[in-house]
């Protein structure tokens, strides 16, 4: 990125994803205590319709670099993840659906993934 203001944009657009897919954790507990959603999983499943999904596709190809990749498969590991939470909760499976939002779950493992690989990129940018 060749300006400043261009940065700046990049490192809130990685704030907001961070904030964003953190907040997925109380959406998913909602669906378990009310048995519905907004979202169907099979939209939530789609890494490419959210909004990080759509801006990590629009990043220039200079960032596209190892730490993007990382980026990359753990916002599609966590979109898989959270929708396998949204299926049970949806489908009544609430004990599995909680056990899946615990610690060491995948869900947790992939959100946690997720949240780091975005924080390495923007304390890069930092650098």
């Amino acid at each position: 990125m060749d300006n400043i203001a261009s940065l700046q944009g990049f490192h809130d657009q990685v704030g907001s994803a961070i904030a964003a897919h953190a907040a997925w954790k109380k959406r998913l507990l909602a669906a378990i205590e009310g048995g519905q959603s907004d979202w169907s999983p099979e939209q939530v499943r789609q890494d490419d319709k959210c909004t990080l999904g759509e801006w990590l596709a629009s990043v220039p190809q200079e960032l596209r670099d190892e730490t993007f990749l990382a980026v990359h498969a753990a916002h599609e590991k966590f979109h898989h993840c959270a929708a396998e939470v949204l299926e049970q909760a949806l489908s009544g499976a609430n004990d599995a659906a909680r056990a899946n939002l615990s610690s060491g779950s995948a869900y947790s493992t992939a959100s946690f993934q997720l949240i780091s690989a975005l924080a390495k990129w923007r304390s890069l940018l930092d650098a």
